[in-house]
Order: C-alpha cells, then sequence, then structure tokens
C-alpha cells in the first residue's frame, strides 16, 4: 500500500487528505466515515506518522475542484481541461468508496463508460500514442449534461466526507 498527501482545492480552502493506491484507492476515513484532513502539509504527515502510514516522497498534485464546482454551476458548452475532469471523476468514485457510498456515486454507472473513455483519451497522456496530434475531446450536449451530473453528485459525496 502507498500512502501519499493529496492537496484539494475547495471553496477558497485547501485540505490535506492522505491517499492510498493499492488494488483498491482511497482516501484515509476516520472511524466516523469522514475523511482524515488536514490543513496544512505538515499537518497531514504528523496524521500519517500517527496512524503509521508510510507516506511516499512526492506528494500528489493538487486537484482543483472549485473548477470543477465554478463549471458544474455554470452554463459553459466548454468543459474544463480533460486532464483535470478525468482526476476529479477518478478521485470522486475513490472518495466515495472509501465512505462507503460508491452506489451513490453517478461516476460507476455503465453507462458512462464511453464517456470516461473519451476523457481518458483527452488527457493525452504520453506513451499512450505514437503521434505528435492531440486528441480533443468532443461532447455532445447530452454528453456534458450528463459529466454535469456525475461531477455533481462526486462534490456531494466529497462534501459528505468534508463536513464535520
Amino acid at each position: 500500500m502507498e500512502y501519499f498527501i493529496l492537496p484539494v482545492s475547495l471553496d477558497d480552502t485547501t485540505l490535506y487528505l492522505i491517499y492510498f493506491s493499492n488494488d483498491d484507492d482511497g482516501v484515509v476515513t476516520s472511524p466516523d466515515q469522514k475523511f482524515v484532513l488536514a490543513t496544512s502539509r505538515n499537518e497531514a504527515a504528523a496524521l500519517a506518522k500517527k496512524r503509521n502510514l508510510k507516506l511516499q516522497k512526492e506528494d500528489m498534485e493538487l486537484l482543483d475542484l472549485s473548477i470543477i464546482q465554478s463549471w458544474v454551476n455554470s452554463r459553459s458548452m466548454r468543459i474544463p481541461e480533460a486532464n483535470l475532469v478525468y482526476r476529479a471523476w477518478n478521485f470522486f468514485g475513490d472518495a466515495a468508496s472509501s465512505l462507503k457510498l460508491a452506489d451513490h456515486y453517478l461516476g460507476y454507472d455503465e453507462d458512462f463508460i464511453s464517456l470516461h473513455d473519451e476523457l481518458f483519451w483527452g488527457c493525452n497522456m504520453p506513451g499512450l500514442t505514437q503521434s505528435t496530434e492531440r486528441y480533443e475531446v468532443d461532447l455532445s450536449q447530452t454528453e456534458i449534461r450528463n459529466l454535469r451530473s456525475i461531477l455533481r453528485s462526486g462534490l456531494e459525496i466529497f462534501r459528505q466526507g468534508v463536513q464535520s
């Protein structure tokens, strides 16, 4: 099991979570089914040490959910950067599973696999293509509505995990 500090920005606040990766990925929770949260990197490291979790040397990249929140609440047909949306989608799934709310997360619905795949290819990850061309995400209005619903459900679940 590998543990990382994951900074997450939302509502003008940055929270530091302890993220784990193995066969199943997730976020460390407390007995009351809330995320173990810190307001600084040092505080997160101390919480990990207290729980005997050995952190990896490199923290994860900031996950800016404020951008996701703004887009979900907008009418814009232009989605944010595919890499951010893809990371948020997957993070929300991991968070939902950690909180035992996976059944409530729309991102796990099989009807949306092709939408998830579209975002994956839109990330243009090195080594997955030998072309110098970039793949551009092209979503229909229905797919954009579905994406908003998925991300909205993820944000709601995430907020449940951070509320005291």
